[in-house]
């Protein structure tokens, strides 16, 4: 197994950070812009890194199933979001 070192550490503090962060920030956000346009938003950016992998799949097979997982997993957080606004 490998022994966790200060590089370790730090990359997953960093994650950590990035990934709390974006809780935070959508809170603030849906102050100001409605659920949808969050979610139009988070899932453009996401398209914006995932489509380009998938288009270098080595096959079709394996490029449409992650455009349906990616599609798959934007309308479960279209969801997720609508719902955090009521509370």
């Amino acid at each position: 197994m490998h022994k966790a070192t200060l590089k370790d550490f730090f990359l997953l503090i960093t994650l950590a950070a990035i990934w709390g962060s974006a809780f935070f920030n959508i809170k603030i956000a849906s102050d100001t812009y409605t659920p949808m346009t969050l979610a139009f938003g988070r899932i453009f950016f996401a398209a914006l890194v995932r489509f380009p992998i998938s288009a270098m799949a080595t096959n079709i097979f394996n490029c449409a199933n992650v455009i349906v997982y990616s599609l798959a997993k934007s309308i479960k957080n279209i969801k997720t979001i609508s719902w955090t606004n009521l509370l």
